[in-house]
């Protein structure tokens, strides 16, 4: 729901304003969305593709999801 919202207010906001915000997404590893319902899915990689940078904690899963 963050992620949304700052999406909405990045459309906002000028980018010549110095308060121009960037969604940066932190990911505890790779393939956490796998067991996502399709509609979160479907949600989370619309929100992925706005994201400036995406920093993933891990490569590998190590929680066993």
């Amino acid at each position: 729901m963050v992620a949304e919202e700052v999406i909405q207010k990045k459309m906002l906001i000028d980018l010549q304003n110095p308060r121009y915000i960037r969604l940066i997404a932190v990911i505890p590893f790779e393939e956490h969305a796998v067991r996502y319902s399709l509609a979160d899915h479907k949600r989370y990689y619309e929100i992925m593709t706005q994201c400036e940078d995406v920093i993933t904690l891990r490569s590998e899963n190590i929680y066993g999801i």
